[in-house]
């Protein structure tokens, strides 16, 4: 409710078909208004927060790799295909597919933003592992400075957009049969899995 205070990672809301998928939210302090549009759909929740710096968080230690990620708020960040929506919990993918190349233009140099978070994207990828019976591909641009990551099975990309794009990749990779499911996430949201998985933050 509105003026309620929050911590990071506390849940916000949830998905109304599946209760374990949650958004959380990203900072500590008051929850300033909750903004509706047409039939009551939630826009958005403003948190405001403290000013005092306070970082107070929920730390997720427990449970197996698909609870932690649900009740992180990181599992609406991951994309099903075919359709594109957010993975019903309980269903293993076939595969997943990340893509820590971004080939759109002006888009920013992952190999930039991801110096020194090996440690963060091999445990996120071997949590991931612990979701599918198939692959974990992870896609990089031909050349790139990221290192092998453990437990996945490496892919250098080379291309004018939109050779960086998921679903290029799984085109040339491994294409998505009637019946099949895959998942596909980005390196922002390996890193942030990684980042649970090490501290439960």
């Amino acid at each position: 409710k509105e003026g309620d205070r929050v911590l990071a990672g506390q849940a916000l809301l949830h998905d109304k078909r599946h209760e374990t998928v949650k958004i959380t939210s990203p900072a500590a302090g008051t929850v300033k208004a909750i903004v509706r549009g047409e039939r009551r759909k939630i826009m958005r929740i403003e948190i405001e927060v403290d000013k005092t710096g306070h970082t107070d968080s929920v730390l997720l230690k427990s449970g197996s790799p698909d609870e932690l990620i649900q009740r992180s708020g990181l599992w609406a960040m991951m994309r099903q295909r075919p359709y594109g929506t957010v993975p019903a919990p309980g269903i293993s993918p076939r595969d997943i597919f990340i893509t820590l190349f971004d080939s759109a233009p002006l888009a920013p140099d992952h190999d930039i933003s991801l110096s020194g978070k090996e440690r963060e994207l091999a445990a996120g990828v071997e949590m991931l592992r612990q979701l599918t019976q198939g692959k974990v591909y992870v896609g990089r641009r031909a050349g790139s400075s990221v290192a092998d990551i453990k437990g996945a099975t490496m892919v250098d990309i080379a291309g004018p957009h939109p050779a960086g794009n998921a679903g290029t990749m799984i085109a040339n990779i491994a294409p998505v049969n009637k019946g099949e499911v895959v998942w596909t996430l980005d390196a922002d949201t390996l890193w942030r899995i990684g980042h649970l998985s090490l501290t439960g933050n």
